[in-house]
């Protein structure tokens, strides 16, 4: 909401409002934080949006189980996969092998 006090637009939020931004700055630190020990190859199972991958450069694929999520990610140049962790010998090579595995959430 906004509103104005002595010519100067003054923004109010709402406690829900607040809380959003605080949790979205947390996420964003926590996926930061992740991205710094994610080393050699990964693989992000329950990828989402696939901002952890966004974040790294090394070799990395993500797999998740929303349709709209991995076509987000192969849209934003992701190596994107549909797929569930409860089967993942339906989406993975036996003999493919990561350095690092991230499960957040």
């Amino acid at each position: 909401m906004e509103t104005f006090r002595n010519n100067k637009m003054v923004e109010y939020y709402s406690i829900e409002e607040l809380r959003q931004e605080l949790q979205g700055n947390a996420q964003k630190k926590r996926i930061e934080r992740m991205a710094k020990r994610c080393e050699g190859s990964v693989l992000d199972l329950g990828a989402g949006l696939g901002f952890l991958l966004d974040l790294i450069s090394n070799e990395k694929r993500g797999i998740d189980n929303s349709p709209l999520c991995v076509d987000f990610m192969i849209n934003k140049g992701l190596n994107a996969q549909f797929g569930d962790v409860n089967n993942l010998d339906l989406v993975l090579n036996k003999k493919e092998k990561f350095d690092t595995v991230v499960m957040g959430e």
